[in-house]
Formats: structure tokens, C-alpha cells, sequence
């Protein structure tokens, strides 16, 4: 995985949430819980929190370099 998918795939994943938000609000939350709604969270935001902390934990990897004197 290299800097740019540790940036671009969240990015695509918060643009989803947002952009289904309305909808997920209109057909999702106003139900009675469920085990739709429950794998609907789950699956929801489990990615929501990997794409929240993916980037922190690879951005800040600390990288090994190999010095030849």
C-alpha cells in the first residue's frame, strides 16, 4: 500500500457516507432495530473507523533506512 491509497481510499469512503447519508437517514434509521439494520451499521461504520485510523497508522510508520558509510 503506498501514500496515495492510504490517502485516496478514505477519501472515497468518507465521499460515500456523505453522499448516502440522506438516504441511509430515510431508509435505515427510521427503522426498528433489526438484524438489517444492525449489519448495516456494523458494516457502515466498521468502515468509517478503518478509514478514520488507516491513514493515522500508515502515515506515521516509522520507516527503516540503512545508512553505508
Amino acid at each position: 500500500m503506498n501514500l496515495y491509497s492510504g490517502i485516496y481510499l478514505p477519501a472515497l469512503v468518507f465521499y460515500d457516507h456523505i453522499l448516502m447519508l440522506p438516504r441511509a437517514v430515510k431508509l435505515i434509521w427510521s427503522r426498528k432495530l433489526s438484524c438489517f439494520t444492525l449489519l448495516f451499521y456494523l458494516n457502515r461504520y466498521t468502515i468509517f473507523v478503518w478509514a478514520v485510523i488507516g491513514p493515522t497508522t500508515f502515515i506515521n510508520k516509522p520507516s527503516m533506512s540503512v545508512s553505508l558509510h
